[in-house]
Order: C-alpha cells, then structure tokens, then sequence
C-alpha cells in the first residue's frame, strides 16, 4: 500500500509543475511542449506519454512516435475517456482515471488535469486538459503487486479511484469473498481497496511448518522451563519455611520446660566464657 502510494503520488507531483506552465504558457507549440515533458519520462518514470488537449482535443503529445494515434482524439467524443475528462473539467480537480485501454494499444491510468488560464474577457477559462499515462504493469512491478517473488495475492478494486465501490482490476475475483486483510489505498483524487490473502489460502500450511513449529516449541520451552523451575525453587522454600517455623515452635516448648524446671528447683545458672574474664549470674 505504501509503495503504491508513493509512487502514484510522485508522479502525480511531476506533472503538476508541466500543469503551472502550461497555464502560463496556453498558445504553446509541439517543439516547446516536447521540452518540458522530455525530463519527466525519465528511465525510471512510469509515465508512458504525456498529452494536452486544448478544447478537450489532443493537440499535443510527447512522445509522438508510436502515439500518433492519439492525436487529434476528442474527449468529448470518446465514450471510455470522456466521463473521467468532464469530471476534472467540472470539479477542478485532478482525475485519475482507468485502468482503460489505450487507442494506441495497451492499457494504462490517466491522470487527468484540467488547465484554467485568465483572459482579458473571462478569468479562470476553461482551456482544456493535460494528461499523464501511467505504466500499469510498470507501476504494479515497482509497488511489488506482481512477480514471482510475490508471497501473497493481491486484488485492487475501485476503478477510476471510486474506493471500495469501484470494480475490481487487478488479481483473482474470489479474493474478496475470502476474507482478506484490506487496506485503503489513499490518492489525490479518491483511492483505492486493496486486499490480500496467502498465496494459496488461508487453509494451506506454509512450506516451513515444521521448522516454525520447532522454532514455536523452542520458544515455549523458554517460557516454560524457567517458570516450571521458578516454581519448583518457591514450593521448595516454602517446605523450608514450614519446618523452620516448627522448629521454632518446638524450641519453644522447651524453652518453656526448662524455665519451669529452673523455678520449681529452685537452681541457680551462671555461666563463663573461658579465656576471657565475663560472667553471667541468673537472678537466683
């Protein structure tokens, strides 16, 4: 989740200063458009092209080879992109749209811009669009959603960022009715569920289960053994409390005869310590 985030929200930060520019730049042409998108397709960027589309029609584009396609495609009259592209025109706010199928081939998410510029008659025009295509396979390769080395299986719902009401686009269906662990996925615009679960079930027993149950052993035998102990040492002094506390009870007893003794005979005690000049007399 964490690395999904960031990496759309890296991206998404990238095109925003393409967007200020733009807003001050609104007459500009192919060659200074291609410019200023040159250093965002970067080795490691997940943006396939870039476009705008003044008017809601791509007019500009960078790459143009292999997008040439693209160009001169009316929003407005495009069933699969226009929702997402009168959604940013009339909110303000940046779309992210898809996964949808690109006309050049491929599927990819859209990060949809709407651009406002002031003019002498109208301030805050609606100009048009500046979009980003995204890399799904790309972005799902540098988030670790997909490849072998994934341990778990992953699902994303929330189509065009709707959250947890959107459709599913990526993993198995049964995913969500396995109860799995979710998370949402927070975006610019709207977010994303995701889900997951062990490759192959809750049910099924990881391939180190007997090492982890000795290692589970191991541990509860720490636990154990010294509290066992522990308890053996406190049942053995207590044992020693009681035979000390008879003991004492038992010289006691005599203490009590002897003085007895001593007060019926009527004999006196007087002691001395030998080599030293201390004595002791009874009262008697």
């Amino acid at each position: 989740r964490a690395k999904l985030e960031g990496n759309i929200n890296g991206t998404i930060q990238l095109m925003r200063g393409l967007v200020a520019i733009v807003t001050t730049e609104p007459d500009m042409d192919q060659e200074r458009f291609a410019e200023l998108s040159a250093n965002l397709l970067q080795a490691n960027s997940h943006l396939i092209n870039v476009a705008a589309a003044p008017d809601m029609v791509i007019k500009l584009i960078y790459p143009v080879g292999g997008n040439e396609p693209s160009l001169g495609l009316s929003y407005l009259t495009n069933d699969a992109q226009r929702g997402a592209a009168l959604r940013a025109r009339d909110t303000g706010e940046m779309i992210l749209a898809g996964p949808i199928d690109l006309v050049q081939g491929g599927r990819a998410f859209v990060a949809r811009y709407p651009v406002f510029i002031d003019t002498v008659d109208e301030p805050q025009k609606f100009w048009g669009i500046v979009s980003a295509v995204i890399d799904v396979e790309k972005l799902y390769a540098d988030s670790g959603l997909i490849g072998a080395d994934v341990p778990i299986q992953l699902a994303l719902t929330g189509r065009n960022a709707t959250g947890g009401r959107g459709g599913q686009f990526l993993g198995p269906t049964d995913i969500l009715t396995d109860n799995p662990v979710t998370a949402e996925v927070a975006l610019p615009s709207g977010s994303w569920k995701i889900s997951a679960r062990p490759k192959n079930g809750w049910k099924a027993a990881p391939p180190d289960i007997w090492r982890l149950r000795l290692l589970m052993l191991a541990v509860g035998a720490l636990i154990m053994v010294p509290t066992i102990v522990s308890a053996r040492l406190i049942e053995e002094r207590q044992r020693n409390i009681a035979r000390l506390r008879d003991r004492e009870q038992e010289l006691e007893k005599l203490s009590r005869r002897l003085r007895l003794a001593l007060d019926t005979s009527k004999v006196a005690v007087w002691e001395m310590t030998v080599g030293d000049t201390s004595e002791y007399w009874d009262a008697r």
